[in-house]
């Protein structure tokens, strides 16, 4: 509620106006419902309804509802919800468009732990819910009341602040310097290549190219980045694409024996220029079926950075009924994240 001073009321009316009898009345911290709002002339009502134990002196059941004006209202699209009367403990991010943000799953244990779990959303029309406090909306076999609310802002709070705080680790290999937020994960490969990379628990298999033999894959990748440090050029493109011939080098990748760099680029070949993250850099993408892999190559303290990440733009799909997982799969503040890993990240120099 809000405009309504703390020894005051407000009034609760059976039609939108303010000349119909009043109903009930409402306190100036109440909490309520909203079933509706329509817009009258110049000004907009709502009808409103109790929540589940949060009723008051003059406004507790079914027969006081009514309607009130919007001015005194301070919506909020966040928050418990029934999905078609159902009592789930479901929990509203946002609205918008006449859709809301649903939490589907998640793990109770681990919620605030963003290193270890996640949880799931997805996206429902906003008429088939109806939004209510955290004991209407708890199952009838669950004794007390629904706390996955405190659990999920808890968790988006930690997430949050593990990315925008100086919440980072550094990871060292011969070639290569690395500073990452620490909720990821890093290691360092073979040749000394360093990936940092972060998943949630999902049981699924992609669109692009598992219809016929599916896996169950258990991890969803919401992050994935490999950084590699080469003495040339040349020997990059050759050990990142070993099918290529010294001549289709020149010809297709565009590579420039006597510069050892690229040349004569133009936007509609495999190879473009780039921005990528404040570096000066050159694109390269093999894709297939809507996944694959993106590469950037860059120059940094005399040495050749390649930056490469695999990609899946097919939504994930459940095994068991062949049905789109909807939910959100990127990882928030990427880019964010992006540019302090490239701007942070460090070549050695040969000893």
């Amino acid at each position: 509620m809000v405009n309504v001073t703390q020894n005051d009321t407000l009034n609760v009316r059976t039609e939108p106006n303010y000349k119909t009898k009043k109903v009930s009345e409402l306190p100036p911290d109440a909490r309520v419902g909203i079933e509706k709002c329509q817009k009258i002339k110049h000004s907009t009502w709502c009808r409103v309804y109790p929540l589940v134990q949060q009723w008051y002196e003059k406004f507790g059941n079914d027969s006081h509802k009514g309607w009130v004006n919007a001015r005194y209202l301070q919506f909020s699209n966040r928050g418990y919800v029934l999905i078609k009367g159902k009592k789930n403990c479901a929990y509203a991010l946002k609205c918008n468009a006449g859709k809301c943000e649903i939490v589907d799953d998640y793990e109770n244990d681990n919620v605030i732990d963003y290193k270890k779990t996640g949880f799931r959303t997805k996206w429902i029309e906003r008429e088939y819910l109806r939004g209510e406090s955290h004991f209407g909306v708890t199952p009838d076999n669950v004794d007390g009341y629904c706390n996955t609310g405190i659990f999920i802002e808890e968790y988006l709070k930690n997430a949050k602040s593990m990315i925008t705080n100086d919440s980072y680790t550094k990871i060292d290999s011969k070639k290569i310097s690395l500073s990452y937020p620490s909720f990821m994960y890093a290691s360092i490969g073979t040749n000394e290549n360093v990936t940092i990379s972060h998943s949630m628990k999902l049981e699924h298999y992609s669109g692009s190219d598992m219809r016929d033999d599916r896996e169950l894959l258990l991890q969803r990748t919401l992050f994935n980045y490999s950084f590699s440090v080469f003495d040339t050029l040349k020997k990059a493109l050759l050990t990142t694409f070993p099918y290529y011939k010294n001549n289709e080098l020149i010809e297709i990748m565009h590579y420039d024996s006597n510069t050892d760099w690229f040349t004569n680029v133009k936007s509609n070949t495999s190879v473009t220029a780039d921005n990528f993250y404040g570096k000066k850099a050159y694109r390269m993408m093999i894709r297939a079926e809507g996944s694959g892999i993106l590469y950037h190559i860059y120059r940094q303290n005399g040495k050749v950075v390649l930056a490469s990440t695999y990609f899946d733009s097919n939504p994930p799909i459940d095994p068991q009924n062949d049905k789109v997982i909807d939910g959100k799969w990127s990882l928030p503040d990427e880019a964010k994240i992006m540019k302090y890993v490239v701007s942070h990240l460090k070549v050695m120099v040969d000893k």
